[in-house]
């Protein structure tokens, strides 16, 4: 798992030397809010540590960061982050001064970016979908829908370009703004015999004005589905949205 650790913090104020476990709260509190100045740095966990190695009479305070993103990349350039986190740190009145910055570089674990956003609860009446609050750091929902068809020609090496062919996959469709974790998709119902089908993954979005895909990462595909409601389902039942465990193969119009 990725993680920085901040040495030798001397500081004053709200990040003086804790002597309580409330006062070591609220300086990792305070430690989150200052963190969060900066532009483009994400994570999960920030806590001010106390180091106290055989009861030495001067401790030391460590600042913790879990499982990073920055600008737009999970694996950041170190001297870019270090210097953001130097002027951050050092910029604020309460941090006299700070030691070494340990970055820990390597690929975050599964927990970080193999999972899919988990449902909080649907409302099948109203059509409105709220997802479980914890998104991962840096991350934000993005809704593909089933599409049927791909249309345009497909290059098969070596035979060449061929026709249109059913393509039956999952594409980017709404992406949910940031810290948004709720969406109404009662707008795509088609109550006359159709259905639409969503599935909610994860995206890590590549800072503006990069030259990467604007994309970014994706994570998995949600192994449910949401469905609209057909016409009898709709007008019949007053419903809006299914949740099942895969998309209708039944009267897509997609």
């Amino acid at each position: 798992m990725s993680s920085i650790i901040i040495r030798q913090v001397v500081g004053q104020g709200a990040f003086a030397m804790p002597t309580s476990e409330s006062e070591a709260e609220a300086a990792s509190a305070a430690l989150e809010a200052l963190l969060s100045t900066i532009s483009w740095l994400y994570f999960d966990d920030a806590k001010v540590l106390i180091f106290n190695p055989n009861n030495d009479v001067t401790p030391e305070m460590i600042f913790s960061v879990d499982t990073y993103f920055y600008l737009g990349d999970m694996i950041p350039s170190t001297n870019s982050l270090r210097a953001a986190l130097n002027t951050a740190l050092l910029g604020s009145a309460n941090i006299i001064s700070i030691g070494d910055i340990n970055i820990d570089d390597t690929m975050p674990g599964a927990i970080f970016y193999d999972q899919w956003p988990e449902v909080d609860w649907v409302n099948g009446h109203t059509g409105a979908i709220q997802f479980k609050d914890n998104v991962p750091a840096g991350a934000q929902i993005l809704m593909s829908k089933y599409t049927r068809w791909s249309p345009g020609p497909h290059y098969i090496h070596p035979s060449g370009f061929v026709g249109p062919r059913l393509g039956k996959r999952f594409h980017p469709f709404i992406m949910l703004g940031v810290g948004s974790t709720q969406i109404n998709l009662s707008g795509w119902v088609n109550a006359n015999r159709h259905r639409n089908s969503f599935k909610a993954q994860y995206v890590w979005r590549r800072k503006h004005g990069s030259t990467e895909p604007a994309i970014g990462v994706r994570g998995p595909l949600a192994p449910y589905s949401i469905s609209t409601a057909n016409r009898t389902e709709a007008n019949t039942h007053g419903m809006r949205l299914i949740f099942e465990p895969a998309p209708s193969t039944f009267g897509h119009n997609l």
